[in-house]
């Protein structure tokens, strides 16, 4: 099949069309996936539970960080608990 020059013109033009529709397509759904706000107003639930653990986590992590007093058990003879008793 003996092609013009202009018929493959054509045909390599559609192809380029049809190409750049499909890249224009595949850029909104890409952009669209990685907008956390159309993300956000898809999923709300997620992110709620989402921002909820990550809470926790720094919390958590957080509090191990803190110092903490050490405890000390005393047994403590009957003349400290009637001083105890007395400054009550």
């Amino acid at each position: 099949m003996a092609e013009t020059a202009s018929e493959l013109k054509e045909r390599v033009d559609l192809a380029r069309g049809r190409l750049e529709q499909d890249l224009n397509s595949l850029q909104y759904h890409v952009r669209a996936s990685l907008d956390w706000k159309t993300q956000y107003r898809r999923f709300p639930w997620a992110f709620l539970g989402a921002a909820f653990t990550s809470a926790l986590m720094l919390g958590l992590a957080y509090s191990r960080m803190l110092p903490r007093a050490p405890i000390v058990l005393v047994d403590p003879d009957s003349r400290a608990l009637r001083g105890l008793r007395r400054n009550r």
